[in-house]
């Protein structure tokens, strides 16, 4: 095996599974977008704030990890919506950091 193989495969080790080109976050998005548009009157708006949404998650998570989310939501939520995702984890207003 050469090394430029090795490298390529360690490089796509992380990558998240895809679904029609979009992760399962972007996928929901794109979902709940597809169904409010066949249950809104509006179609222009809805197709609007939906396309608008998923280039809104794609713009917070370019050049992140694919769990980017997860730290933003970690971080930025409270307590309250954050042990729903993440219930291991303390607080991340009760975080001490230890060097």
């Amino acid at each position: 095996m050469t090394d430029a193989v090795m490298y390529r495969f360690l490089t796509e080790l992380d990558k998240p599974k895809r679904y029609l080109s979009l992760t399962m976050d972007e996928l929901v998005v794109a979902i709940t977008g597809f169904a409010l548009l066949a249950l809104c009157n509006q179609k222009v708006v809805v197709a609007v704030i939906g396309l608008g949404l998923v280039s809104f998650l794609r713009h917070l998570k370019k050049g992140g990890s694919p769990r980017v989310l997860l730290v933003l939501i970690y971080w930025h939520l409270p307590h309250v919506v954050t042990r729903f995702f993440l219930p291991k984890l303390p607080p991340s207003h009760l975080r001490v950091w230890v060097a």
